[in-house]
Order: C-alpha cells, then structure tokens, then sequence
C-alpha cells in the first residue's frame, strides 16, 4: 500500500499535494461559468456540454461542485447527524471528493473507448457521474442487483444492466475504470466481489473501492449489532447491513490481488474552508490497481495545475 498526502506526510508516492488552498482561492473567483444564471441552467439542462470549474463562488454562497446550483447552507445528514448534504442534489461530502478525484485524476487519462463501470451507485453517481464535464467520451454501465427508478434516466450510450456483482457476466479485463465506493459494506460475498471486480478490470486499469474502516478490526453486522444494541435499523441501512469494516480493510483488498494507494484529499485547505464547502476534514480516497501499469496510467497531478479540466 502507498499513501499520497496532502501535507506531505506518510509514506508517499512522492507526489505533492492534490490539492491545496492557493488552487482552491485561485479557482474561486466570481469569474467562473456557473457563476451567472444562464451557466447554472445550462449546466442543469445539459451537464454534458458544460465544463465545471474547479470551484466556484457567489457571494456569501458556494456552488454545489456534483449539480452547479448555489448553496446557502449545507443539510445534516447521517448518524449522528453533520453537515454537508446539498439541498438541491443530495451529494454529500463523499461524493463532492469523488466527483473531484473523477475530473482532476480519472478523466484525462480517459478516451471515448474507455469503459467506466458503477457497481451499486447512488442517486447522486448515476446521475451526475456520466456527464463529459466528469468522465469525458467514455462509457458509463452501471450494474445493481435492483432495479431502481432512478436506473431509467440512464441515456445510451450509457447503460444500466441488473447484475449481480458476485457473478458479474463480463469478460476479463473489461473496464478501465471500476466505482465501487461504499457498497461492499452491503454484499455478503465480498470477497467473491472484489474477485470479481479484480478479473474484469483492464490491466491498466483503476478501481475505486472506498469505504469507511473506522473499527479495529473488520465484523459481521450481526456481530456488531450485539455490541452496539444502541444502534438501530436505520444507521446499518445508511452505513452497510452485512458487513463493518475495520483496520484490516485494505488487507483485505490487498488478498483479492490488489495494490493498494490511498490519496489524502484537501488536508491544505483550511478546516473553515472545508466546512464552507461541504468537505470533510480529513479525506481518505482508496483506489487499487491491478498492475504498476494502473498506478502509473493513474499518476496523481504533479502540480496544482496537472489534470485541471479547462
């Protein structure tokens, strides 16, 4: 496992910071194109034509990064509740960092031949995540074992399939990119997933596989629940009602096969900066690869400037 810090802390690919605050003020100026009603609306119509800049401001409000419009004051939510739900979208912070990572470090390494696969996506990521602005030309498959309402406004050339990602008909080495953030917590047969994820992703290839590991050590819900009968039906639906995962997540990554890079997001900014925008305070992002290959293809910028979507 390697770990790019934004502080330049850790053990370190070498790679400076993602992103720090001289790049967040420089980009937050009244100039950008979602700074004006017709650049919002257009954005809302039709996010595909529109480039997002990195950061955009009005006064005394901040743009939502995931759908352009401008937020007064960001929503609680979760368990226990905090703040950092857009009213408007409904992206949180994990999808306003996702929603970045995909922009600045995913996209210009893409083409229109790239294949990008969405295991169990949210409302937020199938909506907002195929636009051009976020992954260029590429193709975006979402599968899920359900099929939701929010499934039918997929529009081709994208695609929703009701697939099991256990059994995932693919062919080897299918997707350059794979997201699968915060859903293995509900697939019972994890490691049979993460098998799976392994054998379709391209040699080159990236696999997002974020998720929260906050115990000591990994556990069965119905193990945990014994431990914490204070917790109720509603935080394992919002957190993952198979599994809670611990220190050893990315052991267990690593086990399918997988190398491992964890990227630390935004520590340069100021924790009053983060709030105001709707970021966490300590971001960790996990993304693995199938090869040296992938890491490299997949490289973190090497200046505040590298991989800014212009």
């Amino acid at each position: 496992m390697s770990r790019a810090q934004s502080n330049g802390g850790g053990t370190s690919t070498g790679a400076p910071p993602l992103l720090c605050t001289g790049d967040l003020r420089a980009s937050s100026s009244m100039s950008g194109p979602l700074n004006n009603a017709a650049g919002r609306l257009a954005y809302r119509q039709n996010p595909r034509n529109c480039c997002l800049p990195d950061f955009s401001r009005t006064l005394h409000r901040v743009i939502c990064w995931v759908c352009g419009n401008p937020v007064a004051e960001f929503l609680a939510f979760g368990i226990p509740p905090r703040p950092g739900r857009c009213p408007h979208c409904g992206a949180k912070p994990r999808n306003r960092a996702v929603h970045w990572y995909l922009r600045r470090v995913i996209r210009p390494r893409l083409d229109a031949i790239s294949e990008v696969l969405e295991v169990g996506g949210s409302r937020v990521a199938v909506q907002r995540f195929s636009a051009d602005a976020v992954i260029g030309g590429s193709r975006y498959t979402v599968i899920d074992r359900r099929t939701l309402e929010f499934h039918a406004g997929i529009e081709a050339p994208h695609r929703f399939i009701r697939m099991d990602v256990t059994n995932a008909d693919f062919a080897d080495n299918s997707f350059d990119v794979i997201l699968c953030n915060h859903t293995l917590p509900y697939i019972r047969d994890d490691a049979g997933a993460l098998s799976e994820i392994f054998r379709i992703l391209k040699i080159d290839g990236l696999a997002m596989l974020d998720s929260s590991h906050d115990e000591d050590r990994t556990r069965p819900v119905d193990e945990y629940r014994r431990e914490h009968p204070e917790l109720g039906d509603e935080y394992f639906a919002e957190n993952g009602d198979q599994w809670v995962y611990g220190k050893d997540y990315v052991s267990r990554l690593e086990a399918a096969g997988f190398t491992t890079r964890i990227d630390v997001l935004f520590d340069d900014c100021d924790r009053a900066f983060r709030r105001e925008h709707g970021l966490k305070d300590h971001h960790e992002l996990i993304v693995a690869f199938k090869s040296p290959g992938g890491e490299a293809r997949f490289s973190l910028p090497r200046s505040p400037a590298e991989g800014v979507l212009k």
